[in-house]
């Protein structure tokens, strides 16, 4: 996922997300709750342990890359704003 975070300027501009202050409005808030799962999920490592939540990380990453593709490419094809899909891409990073 930090490749994606690295990589958030391109995948807005791609989203059609045009204005440098919603880019970087997008990327406080990516960063805010990448945070804050951060410190969810070490509160949550003594007690559920590192196997279930790496197992569960995986899954998770690997369905958020995936749906995070299929709306990047919704929005690259399509020829008018798909909001929907925006909104999407900006739940799933």
């Amino acid at each position: 996922m930090d490749s994606v975070v690295f990589y958030n300027p391109r995948i807005f501009t791609t989203a059609k997300i045009a204005l440098d202050n919603h880019q970087l409005l997008t990327i406080i808030t990516v960063g805010l709750v990448k945070t804050t799962f951060i410190l969810v999920s070490t509160f949550l490592l003594d007690r559920v342990r590192k196997w279930p939540l790496l197992l569960n990380n995986v899954a998770t990453m690997t369905i958020s890359l995936g749906t995070l593709v299929m709306a990047l490419a919704i929005i690259d094809h399509s020829k008018k704003k798909m909001t929907w899909a925006l909104v999407l891409c900006m739940m799933v990073i």
